[in-house]
Order: C-alpha cells, then sequence, then structure tokens
C-alpha cells in the first residue's frame, strides 16, 4: 500500500474513492450491520479494518523478518 497515509500513532487514513480508483474492493462498514469491514485487492489479498468512533482503521506495523520473507515478490502491478 505505497500511497497509503500512515500518521505514526497506529492510525491511518484511507480514501474509499482512491483505493475504488485503482479496482481495490474497499467495504469499510462495521460487520455489525452485516458488511465485511475489509480491502481485498486485486491480487486477492484481504486486509480487515478495524472500526474505532465510527471510522475505519487498517492496523500497520513495521513488518517482521518472517512477513517480509513470506511476502510473495512476483505480484504485478494492474490497473
Amino acid at each position: 500500500m505505497n500511497q497509503y497515509t500512515f500518521s505514526g500513532s497506529g492510525k491511518t487514513i484511507h480514501s474509499s474513492v482512491q483505493l475504488e480508483s485503482y479496482k481495490q474492493e474497499v467495504d469499510n462498514r462495521s460487520m455489525k450491520i452485516g458488511d465485511k469491514q475489509r480491502i481485498q485487492t486485486l491480487d486477492g489479498f484481504v486486509i480487515l479494518l478495524n472500526i474505532m468512533d465510527g471510522l475505519s482503521y487498517m492496523s500497520m506495523h513495521p513488518y517482521t523478518d518472517t512477513e517480509y520473507a513470506d511476502l510473495p515478490r512476483d505480484l504485478h502491478h494492474r490497473r
């Protein structure tokens, strides 16, 4: 997510419109009302979102050595 905004405090800011313009599936409404509360990428990755104070956030942290080693390297950017 190279164009994602991270404030450094564990919270993120995302624009559904911007993500959807790159053909990502964004469902950032709460599971409590029957929605998926996630982002699904074109490559099939599912990123779960947290809802706090009525806003959706992606949990972010520096990647671990294991996460980096397991990350697929042959992904192609599609538009």
